[in-house]
């Protein structure tokens, strides 16, 4: 996927500059308060020196950054929308209960890390609310391999129950499992 800089149209939606985006196309607000595993929306992260924005909507194909064993980061498909081929959920995240219970098994998930800088939720009101993540820590992803007739490779963001401080500040009452590197390790093994 080439990267397309960023048109006027595009730049308003994000609180902040951006170098790139890795898509292109119309940028919405394709939160739908009813669907449980519609918890996280955009993000923002580094990706080879640059700051990417990524959004998943159905007008994109949308890229995570997943970290691999090796400490590289390498851009994954977010999710799967209206119309892509295989048979995962259409959505950008999946209950991390849904995944440890065994119903996903079917596509081979493996726990990853998402090192992103910031991430978007809709509160009760639909307003888009933007929230950074610490210094280490990371949103925890499931990698997994669709049924596709190509194998396609998807990363999910894992929702859990959102926290009691921050249940007002969630339209559907779901939140990102935000996890933090153990110290000094590179890799960003979990603690």
């Amino acid at each position: 996927m080439r990267a397309a800089q960023i048109g006027t149209e595009c730049a308003s939606h994000y609180p902040f500059p951006l170098a790139v985006v890795l898509q292109t196309g119309p940028f919405d607000n394709a939160y739908h308060p009813d669907d449980p595993d519609s918890v996280c929306i955009r993000v923002a992260y580094r990706f080879a020196g640059m700051s990417v924005g990524s959004a998943f909507d159905s007008a994109t194909r949308a890229m995570l950054p997943v970290r691999k064993r090796s400490g590289r980061d390498e851009l994954v498909l977010w999710g799967r929308r209206e119309g892509d081929p295989g048979s995962a959920d259409i959505a950008p995240g999946v209950a991390l209960d849904t995944v440890k219970s065994g119903a996903w098994d079917v596509f081979q998930p493996r726990w990853v890390k998402l090192f992103v800088d910031r991430y978007q939720i809709a509160d009760a009101r639909g307003r888009p609310l933007w929230h950074e993540l610490a210094n280490g820590s990371f949103l925890q992803g499931v990698l997994i391999v669709d049924t596709d007739e190509h194998g396609t490779q998807r990363v999910y963001v894992a929702s859990i129950a959102a926290p009691e401080q921050f249940a007002s500040l969630s339209a559907d009452g779901r939140w990102p499992h935000i996890a933090s590197v153990a110290p000094g390790n590179a890799n960003g093994q979990a603690r």
